[in-house]
């Protein structure tokens, strides 16, 4: 990454900062830094970028068009502002000290789901901390059209003009449904309730105490194909408030041995009664081949869940497991037992 050329001296006076094809340019920028911001900004890959005239309070922001439109993500609808800048902070020795918060609303375009800020440069600022909605990032329910305000909170090195550049991503999250998932083109499922049972504490519930409990499906011909998220269904008991972090693994699966491809991570609290189908929704999709067994793994650091087990011939392609013990796999020791988890893959 070359070195941000936004350290140059800063000036009283302003002028607009020019527009590239590819990004929409809000505000002023202090004068001597102003030709240099675009360039900058586009060679640094982020989505989102907010440059600070900490004496003045001014903020130009960057959009990079070819992200935040046709990506369907995010698109920032009003201007940002400096929170702590100008007035008494001016020559950044005010009661905040050299501490300065930038906050931004941004309009969700289209899509839902957990959203997480990600900075991915900086420039005359350290140790920058992002919050969603007042709250920690992720947002872990954001839907169209919903409004995220993010505050980006930076400790100055000196008074000139800072730059942060950043990006929305996608998060791991989870859901819960009283209802079964919709099963449609390449998933795999097993998701009858006939019949379910519980296999057993160590053969089927996710505690930090139990070993990992997961499940082998192996994908059709017409792939590549990509895998969105993993449910289960719970069988019990009641949960209230678990803000344990759940992890789901994915990964091919060769005899008994299990070598992870991708994992998707959350601490939400969450509260569930038996009978949820529990979705783990990996932000980062993950690319899986046809004719190809694979398999995944559910671990919790605290509370959890049991899992709802049934007849392993209902699914033919595959079959539940556990590894390790607890809470500690052991990817090279897989122990299948004579059940199907009800569970859900979803596909594309």
């Amino acid at each position: 990454m070359r070195p941000s050329l936004l350290l140059a001296a800063v000036a009283v006076a302003c002028s607009p900062v020019p527009e590239s094809a590819g990004t929409l340019v809000e505000g002023d920028a202090p004068d001597g830094v102003a030709d240099a911001t675009v360039s900058d900004f586009e060679a640094s890959g982020a989505e989102f970028g907010v440059l600070v005239d900490p004496s003045s309070g001014e903020v130009t922001t960057l959009t990079r068009l070819d992200r935040a439109v046709n990506s369907g993500d995010f698109l920032q609808i009003t201007d940002a502002a400096c929170l702590d800048c100008g007035g008494a902070n001016a020559t950044c020795t005010g009661p905040a000290g050299f501490t300065r918060q930038v906050s931004l609303l941004l309009e969700r375009a289209s899509g839902s789901g957990a959203v997480d800020v990600a900075v991915s440069q900086t420039t005359n600022v350290g140790a920058v901390f992002a919050t969603c909605d007042g709250g920690a990032c992720p947002a872990y329910d954001v839907s169209t059209p919903d409004i995220l305000q993010i505050d980006l909170l930076g400790v100055l090195n000196t008074c000139s003009a800072f730059a942060i550049y950043f990006d929305t991503d996608a998060a791991d999250s989870i859901t819960l449904s009283s209802s079964p998932p919709t099963v449609n083109g390449a998933d795999i499922a097993m998701l009858q309730t006939s019949g379910e049972f519980d296999a057993g504490a160590d053969n089927g519930h996710i505690w930090s105490d139990r070993p990992l409990q997961g499940q082998t499906f192996t994908t059709l011909g017409a792939g590549p194909y990509t895998l969105n998220a993993v449910t289960l269904r719970s069988r019990g008991p009641n949960i209230v408030n678990n803000s344990a972090t759940f992890t789901v693994r994915i990964g091919t699966v060769t005899g008994t041995t299990f070598t992870e491809i991708a994992r998707a991570e959350t601490s939400q609290t969450l509260s569930y009664p038996p009978g949820r189908y529990i979705t783990m929704h990996f932000g980062d999709p993950v690319t899986l081949d046809s004719n190809t067994v694979y398999g995944f793994d559910w671990d919790s650091s605290g509370s959890g869940f049991i899992t709802d087990n049934n007849n392993d011939a209902l699914y033919v392609g595959g079959s539940a497991f556990h590894h390790g013990a607890a809470g500690v796999g052991n990817d090279t020791n897989l122990v299948f037992t004579a059940s199907d988890r009800l569970f859900h893959v979803d596909l594309d």
